[in-house]
Protein backbone atom coordinates (compact mmCIF):
# COMPACT_ATOMS: atom_id res chain seq x y z
CA UNK A 1 0.00 0.00 0.00
CA UNK A 2 1.42 3.33 -1.07
CA UNK A 3 0.55 6.55 0.73
CA UNK A 4 1.19 10.04 -0.62
CA UNK A 5 2.22 12.00 2.47
CA UNK A 6 0.65 15.31 1.41
CA UNK A 7 -2.73 13.61 0.84
CA UNK A 8 -3.08 12.27 4.42
CA UNK A 9 -6.02 14.07 6.08
CA UNK A 10 -5.84 15.22 9.74
CA UNK A 11 -7.79 12.15 10.94
CA UNK A 12 -5.45 9.82 9.05
CA UNK A 13 -6.12 7.07 6.54
CA UNK A 14 -7.52 3.71 7.61
CA UNK A 15 -7.16 0.60 5.50
CA UNK A 16 -7.84 -3.12 5.49
CA UNK A 17 -6.46 -5.55 2.93
CA UNK A 18 -6.03 -9.24 2.26
CA UNK A 19 -3.14 -10.72 0.31
CA UNK A 20 -2.12 -14.12 -0.98
CA UNK A 21 0.98 -15.83 0.40
CA UNK A 22 3.15 -14.62 -2.50
CA UNK A 23 2.86 -11.10 -0.99
CA UNK A 24 5.17 -12.25 1.82
CA UNK A 25 8.28 -12.01 -0.35
CA UNK A 26 10.68 -11.28 2.55
CA UNK A 27 10.34 -14.97 3.55
CA UNK A 28 10.24 -16.72 0.15
CA UNK A 29 10.12 -20.19 1.74
CA UNK A 30 6.64 -19.46 3.10
CA UNK A 31 5.29 -18.67 -0.36
CA UNK A 32 5.98 -22.08 -1.88
CA UNK A 33 4.44 -25.48 -1.34
CA UNK A 34 6.48 -27.36 1.22
CA UNK A 35 6.70 -28.34 4.87
CA UNK A 36 6.42 -24.74 6.07
CA UNK A 37 4.00 -22.48 4.25
CA UNK A 38 1.41 -19.76 4.70
CA UNK A 39 -2.05 -21.17 4.10
CA UNK A 40 -4.94 -18.87 3.38
CA UNK A 41 -5.01 -15.10 3.20
CA UNK A 42 -2.73 -12.64 4.97
CA UNK A 43 -4.95 -9.99 6.58
CA UNK A 44 -3.65 -6.57 7.40
CA UNK A 45 -5.33 -3.45 8.70
CA UNK A 46 -4.19 -0.19 10.13
CA UNK A 47 -4.20 3.56 10.19
CA UNK A 48 -1.53 6.01 9.13
CA UNK A 49 -1.68 9.60 10.39
CA UNK A 50 0.51 12.67 10.14
CA UNK A 51 2.16 14.35 13.10
CA UNK A 52 3.98 17.30 11.59
CA UNK A 53 6.53 15.80 9.23
CA UNK A 54 6.37 12.42 11.01
CA UNK A 55 3.95 9.60 10.26
CA UNK A 56 2.43 7.27 12.84
CA UNK A 57 1.53 3.79 11.60
CA UNK A 58 -0.64 1.55 13.77
CA UNK A 59 -1.29 -1.83 12.29
CA UNK A 60 -2.26 -5.46 12.68
CA UNK A 61 -1.32 -8.39 10.48
CA UNK A 62 -2.38 -12.03 10.78
CA UNK A 63 -2.35 -15.35 8.96
CA UNK A 64 -1.81 -19.08 9.61
CA UNK A 65 1.49 -20.88 9.28
CA UNK A 66 1.32 -24.58 8.39
CA UNK A 67 4.49 -26.35 9.45
CA UNK A 68 5.84 -29.45 11.20
CA UNK A 69 6.48 -29.87 14.92
CA UNK A 70 10.22 -29.62 15.54
CA UNK A 71 10.15 -32.60 17.95
CA UNK A 72 7.76 -35.16 16.47
CA UNK A 73 7.14 -34.05 12.88
CA UNK A 74 3.34 -33.83 13.13
CA UNK A 75 1.66 -31.07 11.13
CA UNK A 76 0.93 -27.91 13.11
CA UNK A 77 -1.26 -24.92 12.24
CA UNK A 78 0.30 -21.93 14.02
CA UNK A 79 -1.63 -18.64 14.12
CA UNK A 80 0.53 -15.59 13.47
CA UNK A 81 -0.74 -12.22 14.67
CA UNK A 82 1.14 -8.98 15.23
CA UNK A 83 -0.02 -5.58 16.44
CA UNK A 84 2.44 -2.75 16.18
CA UNK A 85 2.90 1.00 16.20
CA UNK A 86 5.83 2.80 14.61
CA UNK A 87 6.81 6.40 13.98
CA UNK A 88 8.17 7.13 10.52
CA UNK A 89 10.38 10.21 10.33
CA UNK A 90 11.85 11.94 7.28
CA UNK A 91 15.26 10.42 6.65
CA UNK A 92 18.29 12.52 7.47
CA UNK A 93 21.93 11.70 8.05
CA UNK A 94 22.73 10.50 11.57
CA UNK A 95 26.26 10.12 12.90
CA UNK A 96 27.28 6.52 13.68
CA UNK A 97 27.74 7.40 17.38
CA UNK A 98 24.09 8.50 17.60
CA UNK A 99 22.92 5.14 16.27
CA UNK A 100 24.71 3.30 19.07
CA UNK A 101 22.88 5.23 21.82
CA UNK A 102 19.23 4.65 20.91
CA UNK A 103 16.65 5.06 23.66
CA UNK A 104 13.71 2.60 23.93
CA UNK A 105 11.42 5.21 22.34
CA UNK A 106 13.80 5.62 19.39
CA UNK A 107 13.70 1.87 18.73
CA UNK A 108 10.15 2.32 17.32
CA UNK A 109 11.22 5.19 15.05
CA UNK A 110 11.89 4.39 11.43
CA UNK A 111 12.67 6.61 8.48
CA UNK A 112 11.10 7.28 5.10
CA UNK A 113 12.30 9.03 1.96
CA UNK A 114 10.37 11.04 -0.56
CA UNK A 115 6.74 12.12 -0.90
CA UNK A 116 5.35 8.55 -1.14
CA UNK A 117 5.71 5.85 1.53
CA UNK A 118 5.31 2.11 0.88
CA UNK A 119 3.71 0.62 4.02
CA UNK A 120 3.63 -3.08 3.07
CA UNK A 121 7.22 -3.65 4.16
CA UNK A 122 6.43 -2.72 7.79
CA UNK A 123 3.66 -5.33 7.88
CA UNK A 124 5.94 -7.97 6.32
CA UNK A 125 8.63 -7.29 8.91
CA UNK A 126 6.21 -7.55 11.84
CA UNK A 127 4.79 -10.83 10.55
CA UNK A 128 8.30 -12.26 10.11
CA UNK A 129 9.13 -11.31 13.71
CA UNK A 130 6.14 -13.33 14.95
CA UNK A 131 7.44 -16.65 13.60
CA UNK A 132 8.80 -18.60 16.58
CA UNK A 133 12.19 -20.28 16.40
CA UNK A 134 10.77 -23.63 17.53
CA UNK A 135 7.17 -24.65 16.86
CA UNK A 136 5.75 -27.55 18.85
CA UNK A 137 2.48 -29.41 18.29
CA UNK A 138 1.86 -29.07 22.01
CA UNK A 139 3.86 -27.79 24.95
CA UNK A 140 4.59 -31.27 26.35
CA UNK A 141 5.53 -32.91 23.02
CA UNK A 142 7.61 -36.02 23.75
CA UNK A 143 9.27 -36.25 20.31
CA UNK A 144 10.49 -39.34 18.48
CA UNK A 145 12.53 -42.37 19.52
CA UNK A 146 16.05 -41.80 18.15
CA UNK A 147 16.37 -45.52 17.28
CA UNK A 148 13.09 -46.67 15.74
CA UNK A 149 11.32 -43.35 15.06
CA UNK A 150 8.17 -44.07 17.10
CA UNK A 151 6.21 -40.94 18.00
CA UNK A 152 6.19 -40.98 21.83
CA UNK A 153 3.01 -38.85 21.84
CA UNK A 154 1.06 -41.82 20.40
CA UNK A 155 2.87 -44.97 21.51
CA UNK A 156 5.87 -46.40 23.32
CA UNK A 157 8.65 -48.50 21.88
CA UNK A 158 10.73 -51.41 23.12
CA UNK A 159 14.12 -49.88 22.30
CA UNK A 160 16.65 -49.88 25.09
CA UNK A 161 17.06 -46.34 26.30
CA UNK A 162 20.64 -45.19 25.89
CA UNK A 163 22.30 -44.00 29.06
CA UNK A 164 24.46 -41.52 27.17
CA UNK A 165 28.16 -41.46 26.43
CA UNK A 166 29.90 -44.23 28.44
CA UNK A 167 32.95 -41.98 28.92
CA UNK A 168 30.77 -39.72 31.08
CA UNK A 169 29.32 -42.55 33.24
CA UNK A 170 31.51 -41.56 36.18
CA UNK A 171 29.64 -38.25 36.42
CA UNK A 172 26.32 -40.05 36.97
CA UNK A 173 27.69 -41.37 40.27
CA UNK A 174 28.78 -37.90 41.40
CA UNK A 175 26.83 -36.57 44.37
CA UNK A 176 26.87 -32.88 45.17
CA UNK A 177 26.24 -31.87 48.78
Amino acid sequence: MRVVIDSIPPEGIGFSEQHEREWLDNIPEFGAEGDTRIQGPISLSGRVSREGMNLRLRGEVSTELHTLCTRCGDEVVWPLHASFEVVLMPEREKPAAALADLSPEEMNQLYYQGPVVELDEYFRQELALEVPIQILCREDCKGLCPHCGVNFNRETCSCSQDQGDPRLAIFRKLKIK
